[in-house]
């Protein structure tokens, strides 16, 4: 049966958010039950207009040697172009995957208790959809309750309600599947704690946003009572080590000394060896998402404990990353495990978003803005360059030169798949006989956790702008509650500005991110030029007594500068951005019905490739400035600047005759992929004058290029 378009993201608007498909009508009288709207405070039309105090926050337990701390769930929310990006993933993404596409429709965390979907070839045994669908929940219910968006976000709480009621035993949170640790070696069959480190964001997500003293409860019980782990196993790293994030998490909102033990014991069992082997300076083969994550509890564990080994760890990790493998588009190289910084290297979803959830712990830990710095550039092009700019589909693995998307093309490994495509679901690997589901939960997470911790309060009883966007926030500091607007279209804009909304004068300290990139800031209060000679760690410190309308106007200049790659390619960046040749793009509609990701009419897999010509090298003369090589081309404000950039490069190119997609041989005939940079100067077209926009918006792209001779 077709479905038209609208009647597909909304046909469901009127039954029990989450559910799924199901023939199990017993079942979903149960849930509904157990997932009534009595169970919360309020409902999800009222989020916003509630003022909560912190959820039982102890503040001399929570984060007590943080320089930073994010806001409560919901404090800061989104406006311009971050809110019309939210509302296409709620609409287009996250509530679609909830419909149709396996594991996000099989009620996993609600009600689905034997997890083997026998009818489903996706099925069986595996720990994969619980992991899955907590990212999932994190990330919808995150970026419902940023909007205010009623049908997500009781689709996003129906597994946080179902779970918090169903104990087993009357304590285990999550289904009885991984309730017992059966007895293998094989780490697949293995569950441990892993997917509960990744669903119970989500809960602490709930508990924070709706004041769920009874969540929190649950959570403190559950980790308390569980003595069936010892979480020095699970997957990949071993990654349910990864439980101290919610378990300090409990901690900081319920002060029980024995939870801050809990997670000492856990840390301390980690062997010296695997820590150093974090911060080895040498390139690493671990995993990415496991690399991300361990160095990420290492930063949480300073955070509780004030112990500078633990944030050496981190830092030190973090530095190994920064050196060995960094891409331009500010993600690592990340194609499941870490890898090289080619022109054709790349990266999972996944790692875009968890590495910026770490460098977050850092700069709360460190308050070195330089953490703040790289989490923009990573989200501004890494990040919006894996979505599908009507937020129909992303990428499992994505690279900042990427010119042929087909389900048999890409470019970093996994041959013959459908890695490259943008879809609703991404990851189908043909050495495996299923779909895992990998990113296609993890980017929901992307945008809500960036809008939470755009600001940040400070230790010194003030706030911080970390990141920069158009929001609001509303925050209680030492002379009481405050609300700033930030009004700005940054970062295609150089301006920011921020509106002060209070009811009495206060003074209090306002950090303000200078970012490494701006070597002459600007700011004004009300027109009055002010001196940021104050600086620490990247923030300028403006202490004053700030009054209700008072406006501030920051000036971050973005100047234009060369990159280069490992393999001697050259990139073009400007402030945060980095920019890209777009060439034309033809799009094909790709269906894989057998593996239960796509929607017949409405959501299928999309593959590109180039409509126009791509292969140029930049040819810039060194001799002069970039200011005279480069022009900056502005057009008016778009409505969606992730669509219609108003800024782009103009620069100076010629065509490089006989680069062309890449066929290696003994493959299949229709198998192509992004080649490599000309190892030999071939034959070089005249001067030309192309333009380049801002990588972020881009599907297909080149954004490394060969430097060529100027004429």
């Amino acid at each position: 049966m077709k479905i038209r378009r609208r009647e597909f993201l909304y046909s469901s608007m009127a039954a029990v958010a989450g559910l799924g498909v199901s023939s199990d009508k017993e079942q979903k009288q149960q849930c509904r039950a157990k997932t009534s709207e009595s169970f919360f405070p309020f409902g999800s039309d009222q989020l916003l207009s509630k003022t909560w105090e912190p959820l039982g926050r102890r503040e001399q337990f929570f984060m007590p040697h943080a320089v930073f701390q994010e806001l409560q769930l919901t404090r800061v929310v989104p406006l311009g172009w971050l809110h019309e990006e939210l509302t296409k993933q709620a609409t287009h993404l996250a509530i679609p995957q909830n419909n149709f596409c396996f594991p996000f429709d099989r009620r996993y965390w609600a009600s689905n208790e034997r997890g083997e979907d026998m009818e489903s070839r996706n099925g069986g045994i595996w720990w994969y959809p619980w992991e899955q669908v907590g990212y999932w929940t994190d990330g919808a219910y995150r970026c419902a309750a940023v909007l205010g968006h009623a049908h997500l976000f009781r689709r996003a709480r129906n597994p946080i309600a179902y779970t918090v009621t169903n104990p087993v035993e009357g304590w285990f949170l999550g289904p009885r599947k991984l309730y017992s640790l059966p007895i293998t070696d094989d780490p697949d069959l293995k569950p441990d704690r892993w997917p509960h480190a990744v669903f119970f964001r989500a809960l602490a997500a709930a508990a924070e946003a709706e004041n769920g003293s009874e969540i929190l409860s649950s959570m403190c019980r559950h980790y308390l009572k569980d003595n069936l782990s010892d979480y020095q196993h699970g997957a990949y790293g071993p990654r349910d080590r990864v439980n101290i994030e919610s378990i300090l998490w409990c901690y900081g909102h319920s002060g029980d000394s024995r939870l801050f033990k809990k997670a000492q014991d856990i840390w301390s069992g980690i062997p010296e060896s695997e820590l150093a082997n974090l911060s080895d300076d040498r390139p690493s083969r671990m995993h990415g998402v496991t690399f991300a994550e361990l160095s990420k509890m290492a930063a949480i564990m300073y955070l509780y404990t004030g112990d500078q080994r633990q944030l050496d760890v981190a830092k030190s990790a973090m530095r190994r990353v920064f050196k060995y493998h960094m891409l331009p588009d500010g993600t690592p190289s990340t194609s499941e495990n870490l890898a090289g910084t080619s022109f054709v290297d790349g990266h999972e979803t996944c790692d875009i978003v968890e590495f910026n959830l770490s460098w977050g712990y850092l700069l709360m830990a460190t308050g070195e803005g330089e953490y703040g710095d790289r989490i923009e550039r990573a989200l501004f092009n890494a990040g919006m360059g894996a979505v599908r700019k009507d937020w129909t589909g992303f990428q499992y693995i994505s690279c900042p030169n990427q010119l042929h998307l087909a389900r048999n093309s890409c470019q970093v490994g996994h041959k013959g798949t459908a890695a490259a495509l943008y879809g609703p679901n991404s990851d189908h690997r043909p050495e495996y006989k299923f779909i895992t589901a990998c990113c296609a939960g993890n980017v929901n997470r992307m945008l809500p956790t960036y809008v939470q911790r755009m600001w940040m309060l400070s230790s010194d009883q003030g706030l911080a702008a970390v990141l920069y966007g158009p929001s609001r926030v509303r925050a209680q500091i030492a002379g009481g509650w405050v609300e700033i607007v930030e009004n700005t279209l940054y970062p295609f804009s150089e301006r920011i500005e921020i509106l002060i909304k209070c009811k009495r004068s206060t003074i209090f300290p306002l950090h303000l991110r200078i970012p490494a990139w701006c070597r002459r800031p600007e700011l004004t209060i009300n027109d009055k030029l002010v001196d940021l000679s104050e600086r620490k760690s990247g923030f300028a410190i403006i202490r004053r007594k700030y009054s209700d309308g008072d406006i501030l106007s920051l000036q971050l200049p973005m100047r234009l500068s060369i990159g280069r790659s490992s393999d001697g390619g050259v990139f073009l960046e400007r402030g945060p951005l980095v920019y890209a040749l777009r060439p034309g793009e033809d799009w094909r509609a790709i269906f894989m019905p057998e593996f239960e990701i796509t929607s017949p009419d409405y959501f299928p897999m999309w593959a590109a490739s180039a409509s126009s010509p791509w292969n140029y090298g930049l040819a810039i003369d060194r001799s002069s400035s970039l200011e005279n090589e480069i022009r900056l081309v502005e057009t008016e404000r778009k409505e969606n600047p992730w669509i219609e950039s108003p800024i782009a490069l103009e620069v100076p190119a010629r065509r490089i005759e006989g680069w062309s997609l890449q066929h290696p041989n003994g493959d299949d005939q229709e198998w192509f992929r992004t080649p490599p940079l000309p190892s030999g100067m071939n034959q070089i077209g005249s001067l030309e004058r192309i333009n380049l926009v801002p990588l972020g918006s881009t599907h297909l792209r080149l954004s490394v290029f060969p430097s060529v001779p100027r004429g």
